[in-house]
């Protein structure tokens, strides 16, 4: 984002613009959410916000948004025209591990 050329937007202006480009205002909150912390794509890619900060707040612009946006979207499409692969979460690869060492430690107790 180059602060020459685009019209710094408050997360609070930022949710008023995409409130007049979807019909639905986002919570600040959530434009902070992706400012900071970004949102996973399909694709595992994670995609932030892209911001600055000028004291203790932060600004975007209408083009970061929409440069986000179409992001985004590349990133979903990206994922729907690869080969499906299997989708694991931090829980359920947790879970897998457990549930082997509990299988291990029954065979050892000549249970299963």
């Amino acid at each position: 984002m180059s602060l020459q050329y685009e019209e710094l937007l408050s997360l609070p202006d930022a949710a008023r613009y995409v409130e007049k480009r979807t019909g639905r205002r986002p919570h600040v909150s959530s434009i902070f959410r992706q400012a900071r912390n970004g949102i996973r794509a399909a694709s595992g890619e994670r995609l932030c916000l892209e911001h600055v900060r000028v004291g203790k707040r932060l600004y975007t612009s209408g083009p970061a948004l929409e440069r986000y946006w179409e992001r985004l979207a590349e990133a979903d499409q990206e994922d729907s025209t690869s080969e499906a692969r299997p989708k694991t979460t931090a829980r359920g690869s947790r879970r897998d591990r457990e549930h082997d060492r509990a299988e291990a430690e029954l065979e050892q107790e000549g249970i299963a």
